[in-house]
């Protein structure tokens, strides 16, 4: 997607201003944006920048490390999952000495070949040796790891929750509804697990109606079902957000319904800011009214031309469509 710095906001968005500051520069948002989706209609692309290298990392939705930075010095917070807030400090954290001039992006001029996979842990420093812990920190400086937070920082810990159920389905999309509706109808007492705030967010974004839930289903919203232990008899979700409680499932059953994600090809030039998937360009377009860019070309095998059908109708400047 080709992408200039200038604001992307489509019509339909609605929401007060929210200011916040990004590496001591004032920005305007909306009430309800994320911090990314906010960088984004700002024109701000590069979030971060890869380890090795220091290519500019930004809001690709395939890239965790493009979207975090520093938010009210907690370190690596997904700015794609942190809402803004008035009055909000973020700052890049892999820059030195900081974000406006950053010597650490040198590291462009060395040849690929000298930074090839495994220089990490040359034989020269073996594990647990001296030499191996300065060699750690050095690492640690090139890579622009994030400062620890700092020691007055406020933290709280909300107490988790067990929750015994017949079924867990995990996944809020269109299927996941479908079975767990088709459970509850069975008399099972059901979980629905959902990393969403909502229900079925792609389909909502593709201007499909969102399903309609069986009000005996338990709704667990914004956690992240990480693992299933003891041969799938338990299941623990981690909170989206660091000030809500875990939870620990001891389902009779389990039903996966996860979905499908796109998956764009590690080809150069996918990391450069301004290429995303199609799930980070349409939830920038109907939850957040963003463009994607102010000239966007969509690319793909498979449901391109409906996705760029419904970016046109949400406002986005649709140039082109390409197969692959």
């Amino acid at each position: 997607m080709t992408l200039r710095k200038r604001s992307t906001r489509l019509p339909h968005e609605a929401g007060r201003p929210v200011r916040f500051r990004w590496n001591g520069r004032e920005i305007e948002g909306r009430d309800g944006d994320t911090v990314a989706a906010a960088l984004h209609a700002a024109g701000i692309r590069g979030l971060a920048c890869s380890r090795k290298k220091h290519w500019p990392l930004g809001y690709s939705g395939s890239y965790v490390a493009g979207v975090l930075a520093r938010v009210d010095g907690r370190p690596n917070v997904r700015l794609d999952l942190e809402s803004i807030r008035q009055g909000a400090r973020v700052e890049s954290q892999n820059h030195w000495p900081g974000a406006a001039f950053d010597i650490l992006s040198l590291m462009q001029l060395v040849p690929a070949r000298w930074l090839r996979g495994g220089f990490e842990h040359p034989n020269w420093a073996p594990g647990g040796s001296r030499r191996f812990a300065v060699w750690e920190r050095l690492l640690a400086f090139l890579a622009g790891v994030a400062k620890p937070p700092a020691r007055d920082l406020a933290t709280s810990a909300k107490p988790g929750r067990k929750i015994d159920c017949g079924a867990l389905v995990i996944g809020g999309g269109p299927a996941g509804c479908a079975a767990a509706n088709s459970l509850a109808a069975q008399g099972i007492a059901t979980v629905l697990a959902t990393r969403g705030a909502g229900l079925a967010r792609f389909a909502s974004a593709m201007g499909e109606s969102p399903p309609k839930l069986d009000p005996r289903i338990e709704l667990i919203r914004g956690v992240e079902v990480f693992g299933l232990y003891r041969e799938g008899t338990i299941a623990a979700a981690a909170p989206i957000r660091p000030n809500e409680g875990a939870y620990l499932f001891e389902p009779g059953q389990i039903v996966l319904a996860v979905g499908a994600r796109s998956m764009p090809p590690l080809v150069p030039g996918s990391h450069v800011p301004g290429v995303m998937d199609a799930h980070t360009a349409l939830n920038l377009a109907h939850g957040h009214a963003v463009a994607p860019g102010q000239a966007v070309l969509v690319v793909g095998n498979g449901n391109q031309h409906g996705i760029a059908g419904r970016l046109r109708e949400l406002g986005v400047n649709v140039v082109a469509i390409e197969d692959v």
